[in-house]
C-alpha cells in the first residue's frame, strides 16, 4: 500500500510539473499571437503608405 501511495504521489508531482509546463507554453503562444498581431498592424500600415506613394507616381 505504501509503494501504490508513493507511486501515485510521484505521479501526481509528474503530471503538475506537466500541466505547468502547458501553461507556460500556452503563455508564451499567447505573447508570440499577440507580437505577430501588432507586426501584422505594422505591416498593414507600411503597405498603406507604400500604396500611397507608389500612387504618385502612376501616370
Amino acid at each position: 500500500m505504501a509503494t501504490a501511495t508513493r507511486a501515485q504521489a510521484a505521479a501526481a508531482t509528474d503530471l503538475a510539473a506537466h500541466v505547468q509546463n502547458i501553461a507556460s507554453m500556452t503563455e508564451e503562444s499567447d505573447a508570440a499571437t499577440r507580437s505577430n498581431a501588432d507586426a501584422a498592424d505594422h505591416l498593414q500600415a507600411l503597405a498603406g503608405k507604400l500604396q500611397s506613394a507608389v500612387a504618385y507616381f502612376k501616370v
